[in-house]
């Protein structure tokens, strides 16, 4: 009998390329990525705001406070007479830059995710400032880059934002969205044929008759396929008779990979071996070192993996 290790690697050795295949962003999910998603200009693609507030020239700000509080109701009602007051050139919202350059003196109106103005090099927070009469006081002082996210900080142009061979996430389709892909190639979905065998098994739903029991292995295969980013196909059920468990593999012809559960032991009903063998099936290995699970058989299908598993579901 083969040791679980010396199984799984034969099992591991049926395992093909996937085929690729090129889906929409927003089916993408769980699936894996075959090539490498590239940004094709730096992201972001300019200096932008992180925050509400105002783009100033960071040393127009030198003469405001540094640290403390700042008395609230001064900052909404006249300002507190310690930060220097700048005029109001124009405002910058997202989607709507401002092509006004902030010049010394000057200050402009920006959005959080807005283009920062030429000249400008800091954003003060909007809490920290004071509007009046086109006027605006700066009642925190800046320093070069504060609340500025930079062009390229995420990626340069040519940097690779997510990898082949990794599963997309959530993160990783947004990041890809972000370079502006649509579509991405990624590896097709393995079907998988199920047969559950046994003269014993009912469906669930159906009123059970003297001697037997709802199946269940193909509701919980399934389930593990999908888990594994596989398409389980439900090949129906098939009696304790080569007949029938032949019509049954036929019907999973189609699918990439065939897993039958019962019947795979040395019993006088168990007749899933014969089966494979009637089909053409080159059988690897039959009996695995361990327990439950002993009776598992795996041949090949022409390039199809075929497996045997016994019907404990355990």
């Amino acid at each position: 009998m083969l040791s679980v290790r010396e199984a799984l690697e034969r099992t591991m050795a049926t395992v093909r390329d996937p085929q690729p295949e090129d889906v929409a962003l927003f089916e993408a999910h769980g699936r894996v990525l075959l090539e490498d998603v590239v940004a094709s200009s730096p992201l972001p693609p300019w200096d932008n705001s992180a925050m509400d507030g105002l783009a100033v020239r960071a040393a127009d700000t030198r003469t405001a406070l540094t640290q403390g509080h700042i008395d609230p109701c001064a900052d909404a009602t006249t300002g507190n007479g310690t930060g220097p007051w700048l005029a109001v050139v124009g405002t910058a919202a997202a989607g709507h830059p401002c092509a006004t350059p902030v010049e010394p003196g000057q200050a402009v109106k920006i959005m959080t995710g807005a283009p920062v103005p030429d000249g400008a090099d800091a954003v003060v927070m909007v809490e920290h400032t004071h509007e009046e009469s086109g006027m605006v006081q700066v009642q925190r002082s800046a320093t070069p880059g504060q609340h500025i996210r930079k062009r390229g900080e995420i990626a340069h142009a040519g940097d690779a934002v997510a990898f082949a061979g990794t599963i997309l996430t959530g993160p990783r389709l947004g990041v890809c969205a972000a370079v502006g892909r649509a579509t991405l190639r990624v590896a097709s979905r393995p079907r998988v044929g199920l047969i559950a065998t046994g003269d014993e098994l009912a469906a669930p739903g159906t009123t059970l008759e003297a001697g037997q029991i709802y199946a269940s292995d193909s509701a919980a295969l399934a389930g593990w396929v999908r888990e594994a980013g596989g398409v389980p196909v439900d090949c129906g059920h098939a009696t304790d008779c080569v007949e029938s468990l032949s019509a049954a593999f036929k019907r999973a012809a189609s699918c990439d990979v065939i897993v039958s559960t019962g019947g795979v032991s040395v019993g006088e009903f168990d007749v899933v071996t014969d089966t494979m063998d009637a089909l053409g099936v080159c059988l690897d290995f039959w009996k695995v070192a361990m327990k439950p699970g002993k009776p598992l058989a795996l041949g090949t299908m022409g390039e199809r993996p075929v497996f045997g598993l016994p019907g404990n579901p355990i």
